[in-house]
């Protein structure tokens, strides 16, 4: 059984198909005829390099499957018939063979194929293009105020008030310090001048 995949692999690349196309649900037909006739028959049905066994049947004989009718003739030649059409699950390549003894011959392979389906192109989008308007609003800045007084007159009233209060301030600590001055020694300012001891005359020395 390998070897006859094997040859129904390789077969189809090596010879002519006849391509037929079905709607899906009509009744397909397919002839297959084996260069030789032989004691059985085999249909093969290769999709995507693989081959897949459907039937076996012999010379003058008729048989009725779920989903084929295939009837044979004295020499070996094959009339499939498929009841509908199915493309996704019938489309492939058929060959059939039969088989002499030791001997496999096989017939020409026929290509079964669904109709294409129509390509329906999407809508082509116009790209709407919106003018781009573009605002410009003026920067109102604030005017700068000139101010009353320069940078020089605050800078001499700031030392001129400085320099006052200092003085303010050294004349207060002078006014304070003599006043405690003169609660703590108040006979310095009342001392008053005092008579001496009376002084005695000297007498003249009269003695001799």
């Amino acid at each position: 059984m390998l070897l006859i995949l094997g040859f129904c692999m390789i077969l189809p690349l090596l010879c002519d198909c006849n391509v037929k196309v079905y709607n899906d649900g009509v009744e397909a037909e397919l002839d297959c005829s084996p260069s030789e006739s032989g004691i059985m028959n085999f249909m093969f049905r290769i999709e995507d390099n693989k081959a897949k066994y459907l039937f076996t049947v012999k010379q003058s004989e008729e048989k009725r499957f779920d989903k084929y009718d295939v009837t044979t003739d004295q020499k070996g030649n094959i009339k499939m018939k498929i009841k509908s059409f199915n493309k996704s699950a019938d489309s492939g390549i058929y060959i059939c063979a039969a088989l002499n003894y030791n001997k496999l011959n096989f017939g020409v392979s026929t290509e079964l194929k669904g109709v294409t389906d129509p390509t329906t192109q999407p809508p082509k989008i116009i790209p709407v293009t919106t003018p781009v308007v573009e605002t410009t609003t003026k920067c109102q800045c604030p005017k700068k105020q000139s101010p009353k007084f320069s940078c020089e007159t605050w800078i001499l009233s700031s030392l001129a008030c400085g320099c006052g209060f200092l003085l303010l301030l050294l004349i207060c600590t002078i006014l304070y310090c003599n006043r405690l001055r003169t609660r703590r020694c108040p006979h310095h300012y009342k001392r008053q001048a005092h008579p001496g001891p009376a002084r005695h005359t000297k007498l003249p020395n009269t003695h001799f």
